[in-house]
């Protein structure tokens, strides 16, 4: 299986991209996600969660589908840092604690 370049590679960078996106939405969504030891924390329990269902499912499960999806929470969160530091407005406005009661065609409540 792994003398197979091209699927090592998709493999690796697949389970790196998959969790790139959740390291960059999480601390721009939430700002409890803001310190990278919870953004990387949620990465790895998100990772492990995977990985233990597999077990009770016909698919392997791999430690090292485990470390590239952490390593991809954290490559998303170092992006996130790039960004909120290159347009601060757009990751204040993106949190879900500063977008409360703010409905498209609703007004808030006086």
């Amino acid at each position: 299986m792994y003398d197979n370049v091209d699927y090592v590679i998709i493999e690796v960078f697949g389970n790196i991209a998959i969790f790139v996106i959740i390291g960059f939405l999480t601390p721009l969504l939430w700002k409890k996600y803001e310190k990278m030891k919870n953004t990387v924390g949620i990465s790895f329990l998100i990772s492990l969660f995977i990985e233990t269902t597999q077990i009770f499912l016909p698919r392997a499960t791999d430690v090292d589908d485990l470390i590239m999806n952490t390593l991809g929470g954290l490559i998303g969160y170092i992006l996130y840092l790039l960004v909120k530091k290159r347009f601060p407005q757009f990751s204040n406005r993106c949190k879900a604690d500063n977008r409360k009661n703010q409905v498209v065609g609703m007004a808030e409540e006086p």
